[in-house]
């Protein structure tokens, strides 16, 4: 059966990763991205909206945009946050607040706006980060991604008797071409070394090629058991402390 999936922040990373294995399983997507240029397999079945969302206007404006294209989905996909570069534990609270926001204030926006165009049985999946639970991270990313799942196990329960299941995966460290994993491996490698034989229990450093072909099959299966579940995906790195 064809899906209908909305990916917010389908231009990299995980959400670029699940778009190109769904998009040559057939599935119909909409990806929400801030790049223009998108390296894609043949996209018939992909309608791509460029935009930037620093605030409830562009989210508002966005699901116009897409509600032109898509009556319904049956797939959120939310690969979208970060520390922003503010790593300060004094953060101003304006600072704060573009964390909080990035992290956490888009998606509550969007799931507002797009529950309603979520069929039954539809499911929304979330990253969410073991700094919740190691407090490794910036201040103001772990505060903003312990809200968002938080919010996860909140949205469970109110959205089962729609027949919608919500959950959060949380990522432990992974690899990929130009993220924080790359750039530490590229400026710091003993620091690299040194983070792989000391903190990941497997002594291997997770790949985006690992992870997709799990969240792709939280995409096509009956998830309602997980609604409100924040999933550790770490290789037992939230344990290695």
């Amino acid at each position: 059966m064809k899906l209908n999936l909305l990916i917010v922040g389908g231009g990299s990373s995980l959400g670029l990763g699940l778009a190109k294995k769904m998009i040559l399983e057939g599935h119909n997507l909409c990806l929400i991205t801030s790049k223009k240029n998108i390296d894609l397999p043949p996209r018939k079945n992909v309608k791509v909206i460029p935009t930037k969302l620093e605030n409830s206007d562009d989210v508002r404006a966005t699901c116009i945009n897409i509600f032109k294209e898509f009556n319904s989905f049956d797939v959120i996909f939310y690969n979208i946050g970060g520390g922003l570069g503010m790593s300060d534990t004094m953060i101003s609270f304006d600072d704060f607040s573009k964390v909080l926001w990035f992290n956490f204030g888009v998606i509550q926006e969007f799931n507002r706006l797009m529950i309603p165009k979520i069929k039954p049985s539809g499911k929304i999946i979330c990253i969410g980060s073991i700094a919740t639970r190691q407090l490794i991270g910036s201040l103001g990313y772990t505060v903003a991604k312990t809200a968002l799942e938080t919010y996860v196990r909140f949205l469970g329960k109110e959205l089962i008797p729609k027949k919608i299941s919500i959950m959060a995966l949380s990522i432990g460290a992974y690899w990929e071409k130009g993220n924080a994993m790359d750039r530490l491996k590229l400026r710091k490698p003993a620091i690299y070394n040194d983070f792989i034989e000391t903190r990941l229990p497997r002594k291997k450093m997770a790949t985006t090629e690992e992870i997709i072909p799990f969240i792709s099959h939280f995409c096509v299966t009956d998830t309602s058991i997980l609604s409100g579940s924040v999933i550790p995906m770490d290789g037992a790195e939230n344990i290695s402390l």
